[in-house]
């Protein structure tokens, strides 16, 4: 008592009758020492995508490609989201809803059912897509990834072409009526058939499967290591820009007649298929896909 105890220092500890043996020096220069850090502790290794590394030139074209191709997925998602957006005003007022039998109206159902065909259709056809694309594999003749979003965009210009011509050949309907109609009265507007429409959302829905998840891993696989994160962040963004694109479209819908307005839609999506079949085969052969 009175000094201060030295880690050399032994002690004798009585309890009564019993003597306790002070711990072992050795105890006491351990709890002495300074704690070990965090990764020290639990022997955490970085993985090597997290160590620094070097950039190259071959990085920098990788990630103009990557830039390139999330800005023609803009372009794609501007179209592909009028679905919920123009697609739905169409129905409700340009569609005929009812379902007909032997000239007798069955049932009607109401616009906002169609919203719901898209993600019935996704459900349905993935698997067969799939199972075509395995099959190509097999056979060795699947296409490139940026063929496939060709592709997708093609089927997306394919839907909305679709609603375009059917729009003229309604048109022109109308127009005849006008003209001669038989009994006098003021033509009612003709009403195209909602199968025409639920073909178009087919063709959208089967652009989309071979557009958005080859998309995302084409960005995957082509993104640096180290911006992978960052990569699939603008891959995102794109999906964002697209859906804020689709409101500036959707917002000439009431100044252009349909036809004129489907066929607007039809023309971004197949400049978009064009631009990436063009591009396809020379970068998948240099970024070596």
């Amino acid at each position: 008592l009175g000094g201060e105890a030295g880690a050399n220092d032994t002690y004798e500890v009585s309890l009564g009758d019993e003597h306790l043996e002070p711990p072992p020096n050795s105890i006491l220069r351990e709890r002495t020492k300074e704690p070990k850090s965090f990764d020290q502790t639990f022997e955490i290794d970085m993985p090597p995508t997290a160590k620094q590394q070097s950039w190259g030139a071959k990085d920098t074209s990788r990630v103009v490609v990557m830039l390139g191709v999330c800005l023609m997925s803009v372009c794609f998602w501007a179209v592909y989201e009028q679905m919920g957006n123009t697609l739905a005003l169409y129905a409700e007022r340009n569609v005929d809803r009812s379902i007909t039998l032997g000239g007798k109206v069955l049932c009607s159902f109401p616009p906002e059912y169609v919203q719901s065909i898209n993600p019935i259709f996704i459900l349905t056809f993935t698997p067969f897509v799939n199972s075509l694309w395995r099959w190509q594999s097999r056979r060795g003749n699947e296409p490139k990834p940026l063929t496939k979003m060709a592709i997708g965009c093609f089927l997306l210009s394919l839907g909305y072409g679709l609603l375009a011509f059917v729009e003229v050949v309604a048109s022109a309907s109308d127009s005849k009526q006008a003209e001669a109609p038989a009994d006098g009265r003021t033509p009612v507007p003709h009403k195209v058939s909602f199968i025409w429409l639920i073909l178009s959302i087919v063709l959208s829905t089967i652009g989309e499967l071979y557009f958005s998840p080859v998309g995302l891993s084409f960005i995957s696989s082509i993104a640096p290591a180290s911006i992978t994160s960052l990569a699939l962040g603008c891959w995102m963004l794109s999906s964002f820009g697209g859906n804020y694109l689709a409101g500036h479209l959707g917002a000439l819908f009431p100044y252009m007649n349909l036809s004129s307005f489907f066929t607007m839609l039809a023309s971004i999506a197949l400049g978009n298929s064009i631009a990436l079949a063009l591009v396809s085969r020379p970068l998948s052969r240099r970024l070596a896909l």
